[in-house]
């Protein structure tokens, strides 16, 4: 696929991440719909910035650990949606029993990014009767229990929708539409580095100082 002259190189190439994201946060469409994301690494930094733009009624964010926490409160001064975006530490016990008191039963749709198993139970347990879990996250293990099954999810009668990555072209297509319409993921890019710095940039993402790292071959395309 081609894509347009108009799009920045660092955005050009983030567009595999952000296929995840698009597929993830259009499963179900979203407009005027509660929302929770768990997990605010990049990809879940990009379902909320997806998310947001279609118009989704009220996002909840939740992670475990302070930077992604505090990436994402920036995100909320900077795009000024205090209004529609709340952010909670997954750590508070109460967290998920907070997003059903605060949505009157819990909400539309859930998009688990994590994979850990505690985050897909309170993906889970947020979400109110008939509603729908996106599941992107991989566990690390074969196996995941998932708490009171049958309450949770038989006589709730969720619809767990299974992202595998990108619907071909399907997800290229809608990405590129958004993107033509204004969605924003150049700041998701948060560092630019010449290729020859590939350690010192993949050391930052690791430890969760960065969004996405973006590694330039030719140093004159740095910030195109």
């Amino acid at each position: 696929m081609v894509l347009p002259d108009t799009l920045p190189h660092k955005v050009g190439a983030i567009l595999d991440p952000l296929g995840n994201a698009v597929h993830t946060a259009c499963k179900v469409p979203l407009q005027d719909k509660t929302a929770a994301i768990v997990g605010y690494g990049p990809i879940g930094a990009m379902c909320a910035e997806v998310a947001l733009f279609v118009g989704a009624r009220h996002i909840f964010i939740l992670d475990v650990k302070e930077q992604p926490l505090e990436r994402a409160r920036e995100w909320i001064r900077r795009t000024r949606s205090e209004d529609r975006v709340t952010v909670l530490d997954a750590r508070d016990g109460d967290v998920t029993d907070r997003v059903i008191h605060a949505t009157e039963g819990g909400v539309d749709v859930s998009m688990e990014i994590s994979g850990h198993p505690d985050g897909i139970n309170n993906a889970i347990r947020m979400i109110r009767a008939a509603g729908h879990l996106v599941q992107l996250g991989l566990p690390r293990t074969a196996s995941v229990s998932i708490d009171d099954f049958s309450n949770n999810i038989i006589f709730k009668g969720l619809t767990i929708h299974a992202i595998i990555g990108r619907e071909i072209f399907a997800t290229w297509d809608r990405m590129l539409e958004l993107l033509a319409k204004g969605l924003d993921v150049e700041h998701l890019v948060t560092c630019e580095l010449p290729l020859e710095e590939f350690e010192h940039g993949m050391t930052r993402f690791g430890e969760g100082l960065e969004g996405k790292v973006i590694l330039y071959p030719d140093e004159a395309c740095q910030g195109g």
